[in-house]
């Protein structure tokens, strides 16, 4: 990957005061909702299902969409993958790479398949 790749891939877009005032607004919405109740475990580590995340981000936000975005694959064979969330017309994105949790340290999978794709773009989603 060229360094103008690279550089492409971790830019986020410009911040303006209107795009600050919504996202403060829309952060003082969605921080107050309890999902204490919806934590599930896997092993030592506690998570919210995607769907769970999902659900309370279209309760609150009905227009509220998501893109899943083209991923990235390097020359290891490893996948960065990127999503973007907009609410009241303002977009944020984050990347998140392909990885899996056994042995209780995150590392990346080289080659991933389909599914391990699939499970980063998830939870890239609920990140963002």
């Amino acid at each position: 990957m060229s360094k103008s790749e690279s550089e492409k891939l971790y830019d986020a877009p410009e911040t303006t005061a209107e795009s600050q005032t919504g996202a403060v607004s829309t952060t003082k919405k969605l921080l107050p909702i309890k999902m204490e109740d919806f934590l599930k475990s896997k092993g030592k580590f506690g998570y919210l299902p995607w769907a769970v995340v999902v659900k309370q981000l279209i309760i609150a936000y009905p227009d509220a969409s998501w893109r899943f975005l083209p991923h990235t694959v390097y020359p290891d064979g490893s996948i960065m993958v990127e999503t973007s969330v907009t609410i009241n017309n303002v977009t944020k994105h984050y990347i998140l790479p392909v990885y899996t949790n056994w042995g209780g340290k995150p590392k990346a999978i080289i080659k991933p398949d389909a599914y391990a794709i699939n499970t980063a773009y998830q939870r890239c989603l609920v990140k963002t």
